[in-house]
């Protein structure tokens, strides 16, 4: 088989980057792909995690219902074989922080999974929604002790709905007059109409 010389290879590049810059100077608009938004996972266990022996950590995209009736058997399968659903696995050592990026879900909520030696209850899992920024655990003996997130970059705080202004009881919208002063001048004056407890249409 025929060896692939540099050049063959770095030759197609600079044809690439020649027709870009030649794009761009003809008025063209050069298009920069955008790197993928992604998601940090950052993991702190204790000296005393998982009584001092390291253990699996996955990261999935699950659905609510997926997350709830889901088996434990089945979640622990996937370290052996993992499915679409799964996006990251790594081992945790005891005492030792680690962080770790994944690329941020289209659709789905993102799932924690810590399989624990004595997990007991629902304490090893959780469930993030709407996939934030950055997730921080802190992980304990045999569950998982804290967590806090940060929310995705860019994204904006509900707006507060302006106080609208109410009018005083019973003065009307009125309407503006024109009128001459002694000197000439013309002045606007605004006429307002107060309107009593019992008026009203006839």
């Amino acid at each position: 088989m025929d060896r692939v010389s540099n050049r063959t290879l770095i030759a197609p590049r600079l044809v690439a980057v020649a027709a870009a810059v030649a794009l761009a100077g003809c008025g063209g608009h050069a298009v920069v792909a955008r790197p993928p938004a992604t998601v940090t996972v950052s993991v702190t266990p204790s000296p005393t995690c998982n009584r001092g022996r390291p253990l699996h950590a996955l990261v999935r995209t699950v659905t609510l219902k997926q997350f709830v009736e889901e088996p434990d058997r089945n979640v622990a399968d996937l370290v052996v074989s993992p499915d679409d659903s799964v996006v990251a696995a790594f081992v945790v050592f005891p005492g030792i922080a680690q962080s770790i990026a994944i690329d941020r879900p289209a659709r789905g909520a993102l799932a924690v999974y810590f399989l624990f030696t004595g997990a007991t209850g629902t304490s090893w899992k959780q469930l993030f929604d709407g996939a934030p920024s950055t997730i921080r655990l802190e992980l304990g003996d045999n569950q998982i002790q804290a967590s806090s997130t940060s929310p995705p970059l860019g994204a904006r705080s509900p707006r507060r709905a302006k106080p609208r202004r109410r009018r005083a009881a019973g003065v009307g919208s009125g309407r503006v007059a024109t009128r001459r002063d002694r000197s000439g001048v013309r002045r606007s004056i605004r006429c307002q109409h107060r309107r009593g407890p019992g008026a009203g249409g006839a």
